[in-house]
């Protein structure tokens, strides 16, 4: 498969249940169904007083799909996992870090520009965040 859309799926096929918000979340994200049709959601309200929450398929007031008391490390790859102390040192070692001063963190802004750019990217790639955040810095 080209890209990482698999990785991610899968990625949230491997967290355990007690990281999601509910049990149904977890199946809807991986067995996605549509509660409407398309002929029945019109691209423009018919009027101004519509709700601007009248489409939510979620009925959760936590917006969301995992729990938030949880840091989470989201990978290049675009995979998910709990983030522990053990799975950072593991993660170190994977990539043969030795000199931490090697590290730097990095802020993010994920506006809807970004968002569109995450999509293609990881329908194309493996390495969709150093693409979309690092972009032109990177070889």
């Amino acid at each position: 498969m080209v890209g990482c859309l698999g990785d991610l799926y899968e990625s949230i096929g491997k967290l355990g249940q007690s990281y999601m918000l509910t049990t149904q979340t977890k199946d809807s994200i991986l067995n996605p169904q549509l509660s409407i049709s398309a002929a029945e959601l019109p691209l423009l309200p018919a009027s101004s007083s519509r709700s601007s929450s009248g489409y939510s398929g979620y009925g959760n007031t936590e917006k969301g799909f995992v729990k938030g008391v949880v840091t989470y490390m989201v990978m290049d790859n675009l995979e998910v996992s709990p983030m522990s102390s053990i799975s950072s040192v593991t993660l170190l070692n994977k990539f043969k870090i030795q000199d931490l001063s090697q590290l730097e963190e990095r802020m993010v802004v994920l506006g809807k520009d970004e968002a569109w750019k995450l999509l293609k990217e990881s329908l194309q790639t493996k390495n969709v965040l150093t693409r979309v955040f690092l972009g032109s810095m990177v070889n």
